[in-house]
């Protein structure tokens, strides 16, 4: 008897917490701040799939970065290590796609690759001497959230 009333308290207060979320949802702000579009020139100009997808609330992001890195003294060997990182990433912005104001959905795909220039000198230090080499050079989901705006972004 006991863990059917803690069941029935567990999904109440889900419903509630649902339904809380969506009376709020339906509370934005009168006027949403919509994300602005990128100055231009871009790299690669103004390419107009992207311009008409960024009016329709979805803006794509791609940033790759580079670090060489050189032993000159210390460890074991004096060598160069390369090591990369792309990350893909998209922004939603609900209240372009589907109306719901004030809300931002983000994903971002991160993959690293390359070499650690610590292990490969035997170098010994703790600090890692090329900032996007660290927890492992594999593709993984980097950011996965979503943010939304209530009563003039008095809680966000």
């Amino acid at each position: 008897m006991r863990t059917l009333l803690t069941s029935l308290l567990s999904r109440l207060r889900a419903v509630l917490g649902l339904a809380f979320a969506l009376l709020l949802a339906g509370v934005g702000a009168v006027s949403a701040e919509t994300a602005r579009r990128p100055a231009e020139p871009r790299v690669f100009g103004d390419m107009e799939w992207r311009s008409m997808l960024f009016d329709k609330g979805v803006d794509l992001q791609l940033v790759y970065v580079s670090e060489s890195a050189y032993n000159l003294g210390g460890g074991t060997k004096q060598l160069v290590d390369y090591t990369d990182q792309v990350a893909v990433g998209t922004t939603f912005d609900l209240e372009r796609i589907v109306g719901l104001k004030d809300a931002v959905i983000q994903v971002t795909y991160t993959s690293r690759a390359g070499r650690n220039l610590v292990d490969d000198a035997n170098l010994g230090t703790f600090q890692l001497v090329q900032e996007v080499w660290g927890r492992g050079q594999v593709v993984r989901l980097t950011q996965m959230w979503f943010q939304q705006k209530y009563f003039d972004d008095l809680i966000n």
